[in-house]
């Protein structure tokens, strides 16, 4: 009998020793146990941010103006005038058949050079600032379209309303993400179900938060260059200003010096050449007093349509861009949707997520 016990007094001593590792063994499965959730909010950690915002600056051009140009015949007579008013010489006898024509033609019209010259008449058109005798402007004007003397002007651009900056700002202050956080939570409950959509909401408004600050960024990327390209514009005009006024002066020293001329004829005796530079001076001044405002006009026109096309352009910018960034924005979203629509089948095959 003693013999028969000793096998079975064996094998419960095996037993005895290895129970507790069975039961470490179990208790420790029972620690690494893993919630069904857990897997899902790791796989909302997945979703890609949006990518960095891509908006460097683009490059303008600046606007090249046209010069001021002279008819042939007026060019020639002044080179002429000009020499013989500095250095006493002959004008030629091509250049004084021209002027003779100039002066008679004038004379045709009812003008009365001395009286033109003497009532101040002469200083009126070379104040570019003041409004001109309105019957002189409409003979002289006549006379310049009569004798082929019309100004070669540059054309001016036609030049749409310009935007107002402020406006511009006021209007980039509207949500345009109006409704991007509306979603709708539904009535579902239990752990499983309410960790999948605290961890879809947490990355939706976290993608919500990376689309603000794009968004936000692109929108102030476009009001410094909108201002920029006002800063441009203002700077453009005051070139364009300056340059008028070097002009002004230049016209205000040429005529000057054609009168200097005619005094210089009078005192050498040559009365018909004096009446004849005296009135070259009045035609050459009208001619430029003309040209000078109308090419003002021109460059200001263009500096606005170099404005206009620099708000255009940043405005396709800001546009494109943002689109691109709302399109990243709604991918990802989607991508959230999809996981959390199958984390909730997940949920629900676990038993209502309890």
């Amino acid at each position: 009998m003693k013999n028969r016990l000793r096998p079975f007094a064996k094998y419960m001593a095996v037993l005895l020793m290895i129970a507790p590792l069975i039961y470490w063994g179990c208790g420790t499965k029972e620690l690494e146990f893993v919630p069904p959730y857990q897997e899902v909010e790791d796989e909302f950690d997945d979703i890609a941010d949006l990518p960095e915002v891509d908006d460097p600056d683009p490059e303008f051009t600046e606007p090249v103006y046209e010069e001021l140009s002279t008819p042939p015949l007026v060019s020639n007579l002044l080179e002429e005038v000009m020499a013989y008013e500095e250095e006493g010489k002959a004008i030629s006898d091509n250049a004084r058949q021209e002027l003779k024509r100039l002066k008679l033609g004038l004379k045709e019209m009812g003008l009365d050079l001395d009286a033109q010259i003497e009532s101040g008449h002469l200083a009126g058109i070379l104040d570019l600032e003041a409004s001109l005798d309105e019957d002189l402007d409409a003979l002289m004007a006549s006379f310049m379209e009569k004798y082929g003397l019309k100004a070669p002007l540059p054309e001016i651009p036609e030049v749409g309303d310009l935007p107002d900056i402020e406006a511009l700002e006021s209007a980039l202050k509207k949500d345009i993400l109006a409704g991007s956080n509306a979603r709708v939570m539904s009535d579902i409950y239990g752990p499983c179900f309410q960790h999948a959509r605290e961890a879809y909401d947490d990355r939706v408004y976290d993608l919500d938060d990376q689309l603000n600050s794009a968004v936000d960024r692109i929108n102030a990327n476009y009001l410094r260059r909108a201002e920029q390209a006002e800063e441009r514009l203002m700077r453009r005009n005051e070139q364009v200003n300056e340059l008028y006024m070097e002009e002004r002066n230049l016209l205000h020293e040429l005529s000057a010096r054609i009168l200097r001329a005619a005094v210089r004829a009078g005192l050498d005796g040559d009365l018909e050449l004096a009446e004849e530079l005296r009135a070259y001076a009045l035609i050459y001044a009208y001619h430029m007093r003309i040209q000078i405002k109308e090419w003002a006009l021109s460059c200001v026109a263009w500096n606005e349509t170099f404005f206009n096309r620099e708000i255009e352009k940043i405005e396709e910018l800001r546009e494109s861009r943002i689109a691109r960034v709302l399109t990243f924005h709604e991918e990802a979203v989607e991508l959230a949707d999809r996981l959390l629509n199958a984390a909730f089948d997940r949920c629900h095959d676990q038993g209502g997520g309890n």
